[in-house]
């Protein structure tokens, strides 16, 4: 996880979905325990942005979201004092849910 969290890291501030998805290019894919594990650590490193983007980045993938991925997104935001995005994930997490 933490050469995926450094391939990541290495994207500049503010960056997409699109841009995670750039970044990852001819890596295997990541089974969702790894990406917890990603998540967490993009916020230990106040890397807020990287952790929504990774997000919209399983969504439009086609892969799972589950609580724990949205849980370390949500700390992500929250340890960068960033209480919007954090709700925005919260309310992802229930879109989910719903199928919407």
């Amino acid at each position: 996880p933490a050469d995926v969290a450094d391939k990541l890291m290495a994207l500049p501030e503010g960056a997409t979905a699109d841009d995670v998805r750039a970044a990852l290019k001819g890596l295997a894919p990541l089974n969702s325990k790894t990406w917890t594990q990603v998540l967490g650590i993009l916020g230990k490193c106040r890397r807020w942005d990287l952790a929504v983007a990774a997000l919209e980045h399983l969504r439009r993938e086609g892969l799972e979201v589950n609580e724990f991925h949205c849980s370390s997104a949500i700390s992500a935001c929250e340890r960068s004092g960033r209480w919007q995005e954090a709700l925005s994930v919260l309310n992802g997490m229930r879109d989910d849910k719903s199928g919407a």
